[in-house]
């Protein structure tokens, strides 16, 4: 299944997964990143009300020359909350189903929608600053991780 006919699968290819320990990379940043690499991740708006609105959209599109690439099925978007100027995570709270692990290629263009992170989320409790952080690679091996500047969505606020 290609990234492009993952954004109109239906729901139950996509499942929300509860994860209780911290999500890490496991490839290496290496000291540069090919020309032409460029993701956007980014919510649908810049501040949500706990009280009055259902949850937090977040996309992922390659808008860059050269494919990414992703592991999956993984927990490979994690949270994020600004503490004290410092981001602090949350954990994973997305994963995706598949019949075997494997890499997939996210080609100029592609996306990859995760479903809505309900307001009412426990990973959610507390008004804050949040973000999203995706573990992309710039390797078919899934070595290479992505530096967080490129992989991390817009800051995003949390009132009652």
């Amino acid at each position: 299944m290609s990234p492009k006919s993952l954004s109109r699968a239906p729901a139950y290819f996509a499942v929300p997964v509860v994860l209780l320990q911290l999500v890490g990379c496991h490839g290496t940043t290496g000291p540069a990143v090919a020309t032409g690499v460029d993701v956007r991740i980014q919510t649908d708006r810049r501040q949500y009300s706990a009280s009055t609105d259902p949850g937090v959209h977040v996309s992922m599109v390659n808008v860059g020359s050269e494919p990414v690439y992703a592991v999956l099925p993984s927990a490979f978007v994690s949270l994020e909350m600004l503490e004290d100027g410092r981001w602090r995570q949350l954990g994973g709270w997305y994963g995706t189903l598949a019949v075997a692990p494997g890499v997939v290629t996210f080609a100029t263009g592609d996306s990859l929608p995760a479903p809505e992170l309900s307001l009412q989320s426990f990973l959610l409790r507390h008004n804050g600053t949040y973000r999203f952080v995706y573990q992309l690679y710039e390797d078919a091996q899934a070595t290479r991780a992505l530096p967080q500047s490129l992989v991390s969505s817009n800051a995003f606020e949390v009132v009652d």
